[in-house]
């Protein structure tokens, strides 16, 4: 994991709130949202964007509160899918931001990095939680602007459908 990536997963556990986890199942978009393999697809600047891998990890760092990460990666291209929530998510929206913000999303290709910017919020709706089977489902989309400058002008926008399995 690059170093630019580790600082904005920084920003996102600076932010760290405390909340606990829901129990059981909380669906938003019918039971079989949670049935099935996991999968992480998009939609990159109107073409089609699937993950070889898809994963969620719920981080409880020592200092309190929950992150989660929701991960899709194209191993091949090199390319990585971040979405960053400052909170274990109940079902419903969470506005994406710039670096220091709540919930932000990054998007790595190969070395360059791109994440979430304030200018152009983005948003991870959150449809289905299962914590008996740890799996999350929802959808996203955001504009992202290269992490390091010079920022070029081209945002990438990103949009798509997730189910992970989660590891704690």
């Amino acid at each position: 994991m690059s170093y630019l990536r580790l600082f904005a997963l920084a920003g996102v556990l600076l932010a760290l709130t405390r909340c606990s986890e829901p129990e059981g199942t909380v669906t938003k978009g019918g039971p079989d949202i949670l049935s099935g393999p996991p999968f992480f697809t998009a939609m990159l600047d109107g073409a089609p964007w699937v993950a070889d891998t898809a994963e969620g990890i719920v981080l409880t760092p020592s200092a309190g509160g929950v992150a989660t990460l929701v991960i899709g990666t194209r191993r091949v291209a090199r390319q990585t899918i971040t979405l960053g929530l400052a909170t274990f998510p109940a079902t419903g929206q969470y506005a994406l931001g710039g670096i220091f913000s709540k919930h932000v999303a990054l998007f790595d290709i190969d070395t360059i990095s791109y994440i979430s910017i304030d200018a152009h919020p983005g948003l991870v709706s959150v449809d289905a939680v299962n914590t008996t089977d740890s799996v999350l489902a929802g959808s996203f989309t955001f504009e992202a602007a290269r992490l390091i400058p010079p920022d070029t002008g081209a945002h990438p926008m990103l949009s798509g459908q997730f189910r992970v399995h989660y590891v704690h």
